[in-house]
């Protein structure tokens, strides 16, 4: 049986982010901390399209609340009720108090705050 810290770090992460800076920095921290599958997606829509076996781990979406794509994809998990949803990390401005609320309202798990602090 792997270790807990092999579970962790053999999860596999989406990074939804139509910034490529965003994802770049996101990417280095993942890895930094041993996390290797990362794949980033620029379109929402592409999970839900994916067989369920495919699904990720964990959802790190960088969310943009006037985009109706973005929030479409806290339905997505959804679509799979006998099965646990990945759960959705949503990054937000700090001062975007709207897109904070919003994003729990939605389903959000938790909430990072942008820019990314490493320390976070």
């Amino acid at each position: 049986m792997p270790r807990s810290s092999q579970l962790h770090t053999q999860a596999h992460i989406f990074i939804v982010a139509s910034q490529p800076g965003e994802t770049k920095q996101l990417q280095g921290l993942l890895r930094k901390h041993g996390y290797h599958r990362v794949t980033h997606l620029e379109s929402p829509q592409r999970i839900a399209n994916l067989p369920r076996d495919q699904q990720p781990d964990l959802i790190l979406l960088a969310i943009d609340t006037s985009n109706a794509t973005h929030l479409a994809l806290f339905a997505t998990p959804k679509s799979y009720p006998s099965e646990p949803a990945p759960p959705i990390l949503a990054l937000t401005h700090h001062d975007d108090r709207r897109a904070r609320i919003r994003a729990f309202q939605l389903g959000a798990h938790d909430l990072l705050g942008k820019p990314l602090d490493a320390q976070e």
